[in-house]
């Protein structure tokens, strides 16, 4: 496994110049204004968002995928690529290979293994894009994970995850580089000081918490509690990845299910403590999208994407470190992440199934 370094996700970043799009970062008055409404906080806050949703395939993951197939040959490509996702991955994979097909004229077939319980437009997105989609039976992503990666061994096609490989690792990095530098250009600011990451898999987290280092910026984990949703906090607290209890119903913030990687797990668990990662229920989730709605994010956030905006509006430890800050404007950012035509099989005995 290759080291995740700030080196490596800043020639990421000229790598993917022209190939992402550079999303929007707007401060919002309006959650600055809630923040201020809090005791004892500095006297400024000032809550910026960064608007991966509208980048290309709806989300961030798009920079991963563009970046891990970009720089493999057309032998590479053609050998095809799996993966397994709620969602988003997938559908950023997708269309990256179709994009890079397209460009180089080799046909590059793709494989994706996705909870059955999924979005069901999610499900429609991966199989309108023209993938052989596999679906596993449940919520949960690991028995996803595992038909991945025997489809990939069966095959000789990579497998391609969101959080254990770290070309996608050091993609994803590049919007904590791009969202510090557009805080930093706003007229009058210092620059990010506290970063909000939604956390499932940890790909984005991890990059974001490299390419930030060394900038003085806070990057804080965000993961809801239920829905097995939770396993961010408990694997810091014990010093190894807890795995998720694959009995516990599912949560919202369906994209972020997924097991943490090794990948981001090695740089997670250097760079964080279990204090460091914020907490949120499944009704402050809907009480995040309902605010988000009304003020005008309508159909531009998912529920994932929510559990930040969940930390920013009621952690009691967010705010507890705010009270604490000395600054007399505080910054803090959160990365909105996001807003499939397929042969479906049937293997029962390997518990997936394409029908």
């Amino acid at each position: 496994m290759n080291q995740l370094t700030l080196v490596n996700i800043i020639q990421a970043d000229d790598r993917l110049s022209g190939a992402v799009k550079k999303t929007p970062c707007i401060h919002s008055p309006e959650l600055s204004r809630l923040l201020q409404n809090l005791p004892a906080t500095p006297s400024s806050v000032r809550v910026y968002l960064k608007l991966e949703n509208l980048q290309k395939a709806g989300s961030f993951k798009y920079r991963g995928a563009m970046n891990a197939l970009s720089q493999l040959n057309d032998s590479e490509l053609a050998k095809g690529f799996v993966t397994y996702s709620s969602g988003n991955h997938a559908r950023g994979l997708v269309e990256v290979a179709h994009g890079i097909s397209r460009d180089r004229n080799v046909e590059i077939p793709v494989k994706v293994v996705m909870p059955d319980q999924a979005a069901p437009e999610k499900l429609r997105a991966v199989r309108d894009l023209g993938a052989e989609l596999f679906v596993s039976p449940g919520y949960d992503l690991e028995p996803c994970r595992r038909a991945a990666e025997e489809l990939a061994l069966r095959s000789g096609a990579r497998l391609v995850g969101s959080s254990e490989d770290t070309a996608v690792l050091e993609g994803h990095g590049t919007i904590g580089l791009e969202f510090a530098q557009q805080v930093k250009e706003e007229e009058g600011s210092h620059g990010l000081d506290v970063l909000l990451v939604p956390c499932g898999g940890g790909g984005l987290l991890a990059g974001c918490l490299v390419a930030l280092r060394d900038a003085g910026v806070q990057v804080l984990a965000c993961e809801p509690v239920v829905g097995g949703g939770s396993q961010l906090r408990e694997s810091l607290k014990q010093g190894r990845r807890v795995p998720r209890d694959p009995t516990v119903g599912p949560s919202a913030a369906d994209g972020l299910r997924a097991e943490i990687g090794d990948a981001s797990w090695t740089v997670i668990s250097e760079h964080l403590t279990a204090d460091d990662v914020l907490q949120v229920t499944e009704e402050e989730i809907v009480r995040a999208l309902a605010i988000s709605r009304e003020l005008g994010m309508e159909g531009s956030i998912e529920p994932s994407s929510a559990v930040p905006l969940a930390a920013l509006l009621f952690s009691e430890g967010l705010h507890a470190r705010i009270s604490r800050d000395d600054k007399e404007c505080l910054n803090i950012g959160i990365v909105v992440t996001g807003g499939t035509s397929a042969k479906v099989h049937t293997r029962e005995d390997h518990g997936y199934r394409k029908k």
